[in-house]
């Protein structure tokens, strides 16, 4: 026995607005993606060792620890401390991590992964997709209820 479901949105307003928000949406993911890749790339790329590791258990058994590493770094001789954002990946004290720093502000850094801006360009280029999907699948659907509706009206004007 075969299942074949189809799903079908007979709510007007979701019809209509489904499609621009979703591409207007993506194409926000996209322009910050973009955005961001720049401003990373403005950063200098610099050496830091963790110095001091804090490990927060999960607040339930099945929950991850939240590891909080403290950094050191060096621009131009002067030693930079911070502590970086909360985090699952396990670090040790005295191991070398990739950072990046503001040059103009070297207390400014960023984790210097290259997937971050491109991952919600991607996302974006989703919604963009998704949103281009609805609206020819709508248009697809006006189309033949146009047809339906003008084969209806000869039927009757020729009765």
């Amino acid at each position: 026995m075969q299942n074949n479901k189809t799903i079908e949105i007979n709510n007007p307003t979701l019809t209509r607005w489904a499609p621009p928000i979703s591409i207007i949406a993506g194409l926000i993911f996209v322009v910050f993606g973009v955005v961001a890749h720049f401003h990373q790339q403005s950063y200098t790329p610099a050496t830091a060792i963790v110095t001091d590791v804090m490990v927060f258990p999960g607040m339930e058994t099945s929950d991850p620890d939240r590891i909080t590493p403290t950094i050191e770094y060096q621009v131009d001789g002067q030693t930079y401390t911070t502590t970086l954002a909360e985090g699952q990946q396990a670090y040790e004290i005295g191991e070398q991590i990739n950072i990046q720093y503001n040059p103009q502000n070297p207390n400014q850094i960023i984790d210097p992964n290259p997937i971050g801006p491109w991952a919600l360009s991607g996302f974006g280029a989703i919604f963009i997709v998704a949103g281009i999907i609805l609206f020819w699948q709508k248009r697809g659907q006006s189309e033949s209820q146009d047809n339906t509706s003008s084969d209806r009206q000869q039927t009757s004007s020729a009765i």
